[in-house]
């Protein structure tokens, strides 16, 4: 089991789908902060699916500050 404390090493699509769960309150409590924070972790790795699951968040400020132009 992935330890919400970790993340670094861990394969991206694992990373997505904890954020997914975290998102959606799938077997864990809803958690969008910690969703952003797995999203975030695959995106910067690359994964396409976490690049726009991540943006789709700050594009309509969810669980973040709405932001357009985050990079």
């Amino acid at each position: 089991m992935v330890s919400q404390g970790r993340g670094s090493g861990v394969w991206p699509p694992a990373q997505t789908l904890l954020g997914h769960a975290y998102f959606n309150g799938e077997g864990v409590q809803q958690d969008q902060a910690l969703a952003i924070s797995w999203y975030r972790k695959a995106a910067e790795q690359g994964l396409a699916e976490a690049q726009y699951n991540l943006g789709g968040c700050y594009a309509n400020g969810i669980g973040v500050a709405k932001d357009s132009c985050k990079r």
